[in-house]
């Protein structure tokens, strides 16, 4: 899939709070990302498709969770 991935703040909260880790640095350790990545996405920046997807299942939360916005035409 081709576009920008949006992911809400609160599937960050909730892959941490099912994780047991604290901290968003702890969360990137798990999730084999870095503390940058995790930071970008809770301002709003998109991830790779691969790690929101890590994220989701981290967060047990529906594919839902995920926004995909569309690549305008250059």
């Amino acid at each position: 899939m081709s576009g920008h991935y949006g992911l809400r703040p609160e599937v960050i909260d909730r892959a941490r709070e099912r994780l047991g880790v604290t901290s968003d640095e702890k969360l990137a350790a798990k999730l084999k990302v870095t503390a940058g990545t995790i930071s970008r996405i809770r301002r709003g920046e998109s991830p790779s498709f691969a790690t929101a997807i890590r994220l989701l299942e981290a967060a047990g939360a529906p594919v839902s969770g995920i926004i995909h916005y569309e690549q305008p035409a250059a």
